[in-house]
């Protein structure tokens, strides 16, 4: 495995405008940066530090010691509703994020058997040798406060191990995971939990959307992060389809191919200190609620993940009356490859932030999309006033759940600005179904989850989400949702030949609202689905 170095760490305090970056693989980690200058007095000077290629990890995250050679499945857990099945389907990522907004996939399954490193999309997403999907948190701090894993589908626990140091930042010692037989041959691996988080035990049945740990870094780990496996028969399965692995996708649905994606941004800080001065990266930059005019240059990060190759960065100041300060214009990165997840940060003295007091502005571009527009507050003084978080809202996934789906409770705030006094902000989730608690978890995760289940047709469930930065809450909201019998069509309370009538015309139509499997098509299955429902009486 690749290992973590930084001369970050040996830089002078001030140090200009160098966004530092540290290129992650999950499973192998290496830092690209070049001796910083220190700062000027002159007005806004700096310039990129460093930049290259994500590293090939040369282990791989899960030693074969801890995969168990399976031949054949066990059977489906008791309470499967779907029976004996080919092939597990995954309908969302099992972690406490949302992908591709929270988090970004580092790797992929290596499907090249050669040194030639392929992902299902043909691209090298992934290093030599990797047999799962990596998908990171941004720091220790989430870790530490917590972001849970969830089952992907039923099974029965085959393993279960935990107690074993979770902040490791390089390739060893042994993890903390879990292994379960989902049925029909397949098993999935959930890879690197914290320590002494894993509540699950082997023999022990589970529903789809249970929690089974927290995410860590625990063993052949660099970085906070959760590998997930798929195995089927012994043999690593890759569960995304695509024109480098034929056949079906386990994903229902299939989430996007990354490189469409623009840069995604999921946080931001301001510190009067240079990040060159802290312990440096898996740990998160110390952060400073005000800047005062004393200061002698304000520094700020920025964690992202999925830079296009030939990316370029964008800063401007804006003092508090509006107006532009300093623009740097567009700065190459110089990266010719992905930088599939990354961590930057500049330093910069501005000259008028000596003198001028209140909320200036910094915006930060990547690739001519802006990213953000941070307020920073300069002051005279420091008043070391806490803020709470900002206001958030919140929707349950699926928008229209059955109680056989797992519901998720999945928060949105702008990126980089949940809080202001650029603090981790937890989340605290309190479930109800009709009223009653079935579950109360706080952690740093923008989503939470019940299993599926957790309910039935003519229940309520809501979830009462409360931010905090650990001091001072911000604003609660509660969502709700009642779970309506499918087989009520139009949606009166009732079952009755009027659902019956409806829904023929609707099917005849060929009416989106006929698509009783939400398969994209009305068919026969649709018609044969809802029949069945209706004579259930739901």
């Amino acid at each position: 495995m690749a290992q973590a170095f930084s001369t970050t760490r040996f830089l002078p305090r001030f140090a200009v405008a160098f966004p530092c970056v540290f290129f992650s693989v999950a499973c192998g980690l290496s830092v690209a940066c070049t001796t910083a200058q220190v700062v000027p007095p002159t007005n806004g000077e700096g310039g990129l530090a460093g930049g290259g290629p994500a590293p090939i990890g040369v282990d791989n995250c899960v030693p074969d010691r801890d995969r168990l050679d399976v031949t054949s499945g066990v059977g489906v857990s008791p309470d499967s509703p779907d029976g004996p099945r080919s092939s597990p389907v995954y309908r969302f990522w099992p972690q406490g994020e949302t992908l591709f907004r929270d988090v970004g996939v580092q790797n992929y399954v290596d499907l090249d058997p050669t040194s030639v490193i392929r992902d299902y999309f043909c691209n090298d997403f992934s290093y030599d040798g990797h047999r799962g999907l990596d998908i990171d948190i941004p720091w220790f701090e989430q870790q530490f406060i917590g972001v849970p894993v969830f089952a992907a589908v039923d099974g029965t626990v085959i393993a279960a191990v935990d107690g074993n140091t979770d902040t490791n930042t390089s390739c060893t010692g042994n993890a903390n995971y879990v292994a379960i037989d989902d049925g029909g041959g397949w098993i999935t691996y959930y890879y690197h939990f914290k320590k002494n988080s894993v509540a699950v035990n082997v023999g022990q049945v589970v529903r789809a959307g249970q929690q089974l740990g927290l995410t860590g870094s625990s063993g052949c780990s660099t970085n906070p992060h959760l590998h997930l496996e798929t195995s089927s028969l012994g043999s690593t399965f890759e569960p995304f389809a695509g024109p480098c692995r034929g056949g079906e996708s386990l994903w229902n649905p299939q989430p996007p191919v990354p490189t469409t994606l623009d840069t995604i941004l999921v946080d931001f800080g301001v510190s009067a200190t240079a990040p060159s001065s802290g312990v440096g990266f898996p740990y998160r930059p110390a952060v400073s609620r005000e800047i005062k005019l004393s200061d002698p240059a304000v520094y700020f990060f920025a964690r992202t993940y999925y830079q296009k190759p030939g990316s370029t960065w964008r800063i401007q100041f804006k003092r508090p009356a509006g107006t532009v300060a300093f623009d740097s214009g567009n700065q190459p990165f110089n990266n010719t490859d992905w930088y599939r997840s990354a961590w930057w940060w500049w330093g910069y003295n501005i000259t008028d932030m000596h003198s001028i007091a209140g909320t200036w502005t910094v915006s930060l571009w990547f690739n001519n999309q802006k990213l953000v527009d941070a307020p920073v507050r300069v002051v005279g003084t420091l008043t070391n006033v806490n803020h709470a978080p900002q206001p958030i809202t919140a929707e349950f996934d699926p928008t229209s759940p059955s109680p056989s789906d797992v519901v998720f409770a999945r928060v949105f705030s702008a990126p980089g600005l949940a809080d202001l006094d650029w603090d981790v902000v937890r989340y605290h989730y309190v479930w109800k179904v009709n009223g009653t608690v079935v579950r109360d978890f706080t952690g740093a995760g923008h989503a939470d989850a019940i299993p599926r289940n957790s309910a039935s047709f003519g229940d309520t469930v809501t979830c009462a989400i409360t931010p905090s930065d650990g001091t001072a809450d911000g604003t609660p909201i509660t969502i709700s949702y009642t779970f309506h019998c499918p087989a009520d069509f139009d949606g009166n309370g009732f079952v009755n030949g009027d659902d019956f009538d409806a829904y023929v015309n609707a099917f005849v139509a060929g009416d989106a609202a006929a698509d009783f499997n939400a398969d994209g098509f009305v068919t026969g299955d649709d018609y044969d689905s809802y029949v069945t429902a209706f004579e259930n009486g739901c």
